[in-house]
């Protein structure tokens, strides 16, 4: 009789255990902050044919005005490639000390939950900027190391308010393809936002 006891306790402590289980897997989680706007994005780029860019554009404000390209462009032999971000209205943080073409500086990427110096009119924010290039042995980018997050502002209403945010990206080792996973930025300007917050 002892054992039953015992049996009917663990049966009622384990349909416990599964129904909290259950109830906290369906929960939905809650936004970090609900000033910051999230959008999945999924853009991939691959440059396929020689000297032919791949080109392809996204609205992260859903203001139905571009705010950035992405672009991919190789030689025949694919020992020379680029992905490029261009920014229309906006701009990503780059690190100046690299330069592709005297005109795209390299992008400069932020772990998850960092925040990007604030905008203050230098090299750190650049509308033009490279992940990934490479002309025969020279390498730089971030080719290859997995999902990286690119801080960025965006203007909305007025052209001296940014608004922060970021992008998160992934380049394949191959130096041509790009695929931008998902973004988002905060509604009030001026706000640095942590990288991968939603």
């Amino acid at each position: 009789m002892f054992q039953r006891f015992r049996f009917r306790q663990f049966g009622v402590l384990l349909c416990f255990i599964m129904l909290v289980i259950l109830i906290n897997s369906c929960k939905k989680s809650e936004p970090d902050d609900p000033n910051i706007i999230y959008k999945k994005i999924d853009k991939s780029v691959k440059a396929v044919f020689a000297n032919l860019p791949k080109v392809d554009s996204f609205d992260l404000n859903d203001d139905a005005h571009i705010d950035f390209k992405i672009a991919a462009i190789s030689n025949a032999a694919a020992d020379t490639a680029v992905t490029i971000i261009f920014g229309e209205s906006a701009a990503v943080y780059c690190d100046s000390a690299f330069v592709y073409s005297s005109f795209f500086f390299k992008v400069k990427n932020l772990y998850e939950q960092e925040i990007p110096d604030i905008y203050n009119g230098s090299k750190r924010w650049w509308d033009n900027v490279y992940v990934t290039q490479r002309s025969g042995s020279n390498k730089t980018g971030y080719a290859g190391v997995g999902d990286v997050y690119l801080p960025i502002i965006i203007t909305i209403s007025s052209p001296t308010d940014f608004h922060y945010g970021w992008l998160h990206v992934q380049a394949e080792s191959d130096y041509r393809s790009l695929t931008v996973i998902d973004g988002a930025y905060h509604v009030q300007a001026n706000v640095p936002i942590k990288m991968g917050a939603k």
